[in-house]
């Protein structure tokens, strides 16, 4: 819902949104040392959702993101 992004602070500090309807909703978790963020979707209507999380960690100044997708056909 395109409207939720625009009302939510945290999505209105981190600039990002939603203008049309998608086939996943979002989630973000942030930490002083890095942040969380989730895709969760079912794309094919069967009631199993997929999980797409990308996790950024910063070390020592270095920052890094690990994007971790679902199983194949795990849906």
């Amino acid at each position: 819902m395109p409207a939720s992004f625009a009302a939510d602070a945290i999505w209105k500090q981190l600039d990002f949104q939603i203008d049309e309807a998608s086939l996943f909703y979002y989630d973000y978790t942030g930490t002083a040392t890095g942040f969380t963020g989730k895709a969760t979707g079912d794309l094919d209507c069967d009631n199993t959702e997929i999980v797409y999380t990308l996790v950024g960690t910063s070390a020592n100044g270095n920052p890094a993101v690990v994007l971790t997708e679902p199983a194949v056909n795990a849906d």
